[in-house]
Order: structure tokens, then sequence, then C-alpha cells
């Protein structure tokens, strides 16, 4: 239980056998909402609530064949209030989800060395918004979307010698039903791939492979893969790739049409579903407040084509100590990425999605582990990302690119130096975190989460963020919590997040400041 009445309450367990073995997750999770902005009369987030069930089936036929059968459903809430022309709610309702999926999967030991897999997966999503006038009752807003997803897929590996050859292939079949839509959508999508792991020795390892992609709906693509692992001592080890990579558009991308369910109230349209006409639509019923100049950017989505490169080393001087770092470079063609339209009347987000023609990104991870005792351990990593828009940012450097400082002001031509890259990524990105398990029960934990500023959107047109409203603020979140388990069956925690109160009302309206919880744990053994 915390803060805004948010509550979180689960019961999980297995059973198992020789040969059968059964577990099952059951989760409720609600919240009252929270205000971040007093001066509107709608909340950031409204009260919600949030079931989760998940159940897991095994057996094993032999010493050779397993099947296991996974099993989820989620079903969601959350109200909807709005001021509609009005200084009070006038306008209320909500948003139902429904999230089923079903994935067995059967797994056979030919031999010593030849092993198969066969996946199924079965989903079904559905979600629906209804608002009805307070004063009448009469229906305001309407809006549905339905998802069925079917995919079999089997991976056969083959150990042969010092090679280890994986071969597979699937089928993909997706359906979509919109209130937009008097057709049901249809897609196909077939996939084959081989991989040849090859050790050649205690210090070399190559990988190669081919990955061959068909969509009904879009070009099929051919797509190497090539990483090579050396191992110069025992306490070294370099990796490098390159990779070529496809995706279509999935259906969510192209059809979705989604108010985020207890979150912050954040609106999603796929670019297939998305129009002006409807975001106008939305405007003179008061729902939307502001159109956006990223809204006339949206048009039919391509598929994304990349090309990575990765350089990592890892250092590990002893059992308590170890560290990585890499380095990476990406080229992507139709890179789909999603920014912000227009703004909601409670000030909440619209978003959609959108080709960049030629996007970049490159830069450095680094992560380190270190157990400073046996009580004590410490994770940190860092991030640095530099990104951007091939053609825009041509146009920058030659001079032809304008914006403005503030809204209003007078219009200048931007320099290199104004350009911030890729929308929602920021440069520098950093994590903290310290652990403690004594002998007497008791844990600790604290984490930092450090992110600089970043583009959240673009208001003078010039297709990336420049001004100081168009990025969030740099953010700090510090998160702490300590617990003690009590004759084995029990664990009491308390715990804080978002430590220095650090919120954003406008760009992060999902963090709602600082909040405080309390858990009891109980566990029923045999």
């Amino acid at each position: 239980y915390g803060s805004f009445a948010t509550t979180d309450v689960y019961a999980s367990g297995n059973w198992k056998t020789n040969k059968a073995g059964i577990y099952y997750f059951v989760n409720r999770n609600s919240g009252n909402g929270y205000e971040l902005d007093p001066a509107t009369p709608e909340k950031t987030l409204d009260p919600y609530y949030n079931y989760t069930v998940q159940f897991k089936l095994s057996y094993q036929f032999s010493n050779r064949t397993k099947l296991v059968l996974n099993n989820r459903y989620f079903y969601g809430w959350q109200d909807s209030y709005y001021a509609i022309n009005d200084k009070n709610i006038n306008i209320a309702g909500g948003g139902r989800t429904n999230d089923h999926t079903i994935n067995p999967v059967l797994t056979h030991q030919f031999s010593d060395k030849v092993k198969t897999r066969i996946s199924l997966v079965g989903s079904g999503f559905r979600y629906v918004q209804q608002l009805d006038s307070l004063k009448n009752g009469a229906r305001y807003y309407y809006d549905s979307f339905e998802q069925g997803f079917w995919r079999a897929e089997n991976q056969t590996d083959w150990q042969l010698g010092k090679h280890t050859l994986t071969i597979g292939g699937g089928a993909t079949y997706q359906t979509v039903a919109t209130t937009r839509y008097r057709e049901r959508k249809t897609q196909s999508i077939f996939h084959a791939f081989a991989q040849d792991e090859w050790r050649i020795n205690n210090h070399f390892l190559l990988i190669t492979g081919l990955r061959y992609d068909h969509n009904t709906d879009f070009q099929s693509r051919l797509s190497p893969k090539l990483a090579l692992q050396w191992k110069p001592a025992n306490k070294w080890q370099i990796n490098a790739s390159y990779g070529a990579g496809f995706k279509a558009p999935d259906f969510r991308q192209l059809y979705l049409s989604f108010v985020n369910n207890a979150a912050d109230g954040y609106s999603i349209y796929g670019a297939s579903e998305f129009s002006i006409a409807e975001l106008q639509r939305q405007m003179n019923l008061g729902l939307v407040a502001q159109i956006l100049p990223a809204a006339y950017q949206i048009t039919t989505l391509k598929p994304e084509i990349s090309n990575g490169f990765n350089l990592g080393v890892h250092f590990t001087p002893n059992n308590a100590i170890r560290a990585e770092l890499n380095l990476f470079r990406n080229d992507v063609s139709n890179l789909i990425n999603y920014l912000p339209v227009a703004t909601n009347a409670n000030s909440t987000s619209v978003f959609s999605y959108v080709n960049v023609n030629r996007a970049f990104t490159q830069g450095l991870e680094s992560n380190i582990k270190w157990q400073l005792t046996k009580a004590i351990s410490v994770q940190a990593g860092y991030q640095f990302l530099l990104s951007g828009d091939k053609a825009i940012l041509k146009k920058v450097k030659s001079g032809s690119v304008y914006g403005r400082d503030y809204e209003g002001g007078p219009a200048r031509l931007m320099q290199r130096s104004d350009y911030s890259g890729l929308l929602n990524r920021s440069k520098h990105m950093a994590n903290l975190r310290v652990f403690y398990e004594g002998a007497q029960g008791i844990q600790a934990s604290i984490r930092a989460i450090y992110r600089s500023r970043w583009g959240v959107i673009d208001r003078d047109g010039n297709a990336f963020a420049n001004r100081d409203d168009e990025f969030a603020n740099a953010q700090i979140q510090v998160n702490a919590t300590i617990g003690k388990r009590i004759a084995q069956r029990w664990m009491m925690q308390i715990g804080v997040n978002n430590l220095f109160n650090q919120f954003d009302a406008r760009f992060l309206p999902n963090i709602p400041g600082i909040n405080y919880f309390t858990s009891v744990i109980y566990s029923f053994k045999k």
C-alpha cells in the first residue's frame, strides 16, 4: 500500500511432482490517481484498477520430451473525467482493456546432439473507451480497438563437432478491427533463419547467421549477422558484431487507438488510424487542446531497415568485480519513431508514429558490478548517446533551418549546437544501486537513476527540440527500501519512491512526485 491510495496485492505459488508442475500468479493493482496541476479541474491521472492472472503448466512426458503451457490474462479499467467548456467536470466514462495470451511450448531431444522446439502463440487484445455527458447521459465519445495475433515457430539445434547449427522458421497471422474501419484488417508474416556457432578454440567463437522475412503488406528482406568473441586471457573477453535488421510496422503502430491504462492518460494512434480530421473533431469536443506541427508529418509507415555495429570489452579481475564497456553505431532507414502530435485538454500528450528516412544512433554503454562485502553489493551503469535525423542535420549544417527561442519570438538560423537529436532520447543516462542483505534477515537498497534533459516536442516546426519549453528537465529519481524477514515466512518492507520529489506535469505526468509505500509478504511453505 502506498501514496495516492495505491494498492498492489498478489498471490503466487507452485506445485511440482516428478513429471508435472503448476505455477500461478494473481495480482490486483489500483490507485486513486493524482493531480500535478491544481489549475485544471481534471486529475493528471484518474482512478484505475487492474487484474493480472498468470498460469503455467508443465509436463515431462519422458526424459526427452516436455510440454509447457503459459497462460496470461489482463483486465484493466481507468476512469476518465473531463471539464469540456466548463469549470466543472461534465463528461465522464472510462477505458476498458482485455488482453489474453496462451503460449504452449513443446521441446524434444532427439539425441545428445539434436534438439527441437515448437512454440505456438495466440492472443487477443481489446480496448474500448466510452465517455458520456453527466448532464443528460448521452454518449459523448466512443472508440474501440481489437487485435488478434497467432504465431507458430520451430527451432532446431544440431551439435556438429565444434559447430552448433540452428535453423528454424515460423508464420504469423494478425487481424485488427477498429471503429474507423468497415473491414477487418489482416496480415500474414513468414520468417526463416539459420545460424552457425563455431567454437574455433578456447579463445575464439564465431557466429554467422541469416534471417529471411516476408510480409504480405511490405517488401521481403534478407538480413545477415556476424559476431566474433575473443578471450585473450581468463579475465578478458572482447566481442565484436555486425547485424542487419528488418522490422515491418506492427499492427499497433499502424492501427492502434488507445488511451494508456493506469499511467498518465496519454493517447496513442497508429499511423494508419491517425488523421488530422479526427484530432480536429476531438478539439471541437474539447478533448484535445492543441494540434502540434508534427501531426502534419504522419504518413503511411514503411519497414525499418538497420545496420548495427558493436564492440564490447568485458573485464573480470576477480569473483567480486565484473566490468563491461560497449561501443555501438546504428544506421537506420525509415526508423519508426513515436512523437507527440497533440496535447490533450488535461495537458497529457497524443502520440503517433512516423518514419525518419535516415537516422543514426551511436555512443557507449558501461556497467560494473562489485560485491564489496558478503552483505553489500554495488551496481552502476552509464550511457552516452548521440542520435539524429541525417537529412535534418545536413540542412542545419548548410544553414537552411530556422527556429524560435520562445513562443512568438523572432525566427533565427539554427546552428549545429542547437540540434538536439531525435526526440525522446537523452544524451546522458546513469544509474547506481547499493544493496544490503544482513545476517539478521534485514534487507535494504537505494537506487538512483539520472537522465539528462531530452527533447519531447517540436513547437516551432523544424522537426527537433531547440527551445527550453520543448525539453523535459533532467531528472534524478532516488528510490529506497528497507525490510526484514521474520520467522522465514514474513517479509515486512517500507520504502519511498522519488525521494527528492522531482516531477514535471507537462512532460512526465507518469511520475507523481514523492510517494511512500509499505508491503507485507507471507510465504506458505510445506
